[in-house]
């Protein structure tokens, strides 16, 4: 079960990863990704990433998936 919780924070890391290839890349400007569906879509990401790594979420990982 301790597994599935870092499973869950890797794919959600994953998610990441095509925009940051591609403003890394150069290939979406800044502007593009001023964008409302690409801005929705980090907020998104970003928001899901943070919860997972947030001290109160471990704590719930650490009792309950032990």
């Amino acid at each position: 079960k301790r597994w599935a919780y870092h499973l869950g924070v890797g794919v959600a890391c994953f998610a990441l990863l095509p925009v940051a290839v591609a403003v890394g890349t150069g290939s979406i400007g800044l502007l593009t990704l001023l964008r409302i569906d690409y801005a929705l879509r980090l907020a998104f990401d970003i928001a899901l990433i943070a919860l997972l790594l947030h001290p109160l979420s471990r704590e719930y990982q650490k009792v309950w998936f032990s």
